[in-house]
Parts: structure tokens; C-alpha cells; sequence
């Protein structure tokens, strides 16, 4: 029979690491959608050598309830959406689709020039493309021999 000597500390350590896998594990967060992110749409941001493409997931919106804004490097999406509908006599059984609101800034790769950006609205994808500023966009010099 050989003797372990205990060490609280590493118990602790490993106590703790079992709790922020729980935390961590997809199967335990039931708003893992969008990063935890529950009601918030869905992005994705692709960077060309010219321009930004965003394609964000706001099914169920009419392109006049979205508003899109460009302040320094942080876009901004936001809309509003609402059952003008009274349902009172209704029984739901399961209501998922939202209604309500929502707002989301994400900071941008590099800086935009949001003047010439453009927006279009196909089949609740909402795909913005934001050409880079002229000090974003790269430049080639030419080096003599």
C-alpha cells in the first residue's frame, strides 16, 4: 500500500475546471446560438482588399423596420418588429417567433467609408457592403533598385 499526499489546491484547480467546461459546453447553454446571444441576429463579415461584406439574419423584418448606421469602426443594426395584431382569443399552444426589438454593434476590421456603402435585403438576409476607406485600403510601393 504506497500513501498519496492530498493537495487541496489542485482539488480546487480541478473542481474549477469542471464547472467552466459545464459553462463552456454547447449542450448546457441552450442560447448557444449567436454566441449566447439570444433575439440578436446571426453576422458573418468577410474582409476583401477593397471592401466589407456583412451578411446578417433577420428573417421576418421588412427592410423599412431596419436600420443600419456606421459611426467611426463600430456598425450598428438595430429593428423593431411588432404583432399589431391582438390575440386575445387565441390559445398558443408553442410561441417562438419573436417580436419586439433588437440592437447589435459590432466593431469592424478597419475603417469604412459609409458613404458609398450599400445595403440589400433578399429573403431575410440583410448583405451590406461597405468599401474600405482610402487609408484602410492597401497600397503597393514600388521599390528601386
Amino acid at each position: 500500500m504506497s500513501l498519496t499526499r492530498w493537495n487541496p489546491l489542485q482539488d480546487l484547480m480541478s473542481a474549477r475546471s469542471t464547472m467552466d467546461s459545464l459553462f463552456t459546453d454547447p449542450f448546457f447553454q441552450p442560447l448557444a446560438l449567436n454566441g449566447g446571444r439570444a433575439g440578436l441576429p446571426a453576422l458573418d463579415i468577410v474582409e476583401h482588399e477593397q471592401e466589407l461584406v456583412i451578411q446578417a439574419a433577420v428573417p421576418g423584418y421588412e427592410p423599412e423596420q431596419i436600420d443600419v448606421s456606421v459611426q467611426g469602426d463600430v456598425l450598428t443594426l438595430s429593428a423593431s418588429m411588432n404583432d399589431e395584431r391582438e390575440r386575445k382569443e387565441e390559445n398558443f399552444y408553442l410561441r417562438e417567433r419573436q417580436t419586439g426589438s433588437f440592437r447589435r454593434s459590432v466593431r469592424l476590421p478597419s475603417p469604412v467609408n459609409s458613404d458609398e456603402a450599400t445595403a440589400e435585403y433578399d429573403n431575410g438576409v440583410l448583405t451590406l457592403r461597405l468599401p474600405k476607406s482610402s487609408e484602410a485600403t492597401p497600397k503597393r510601393i514600388k521599390v528601386n533598385s
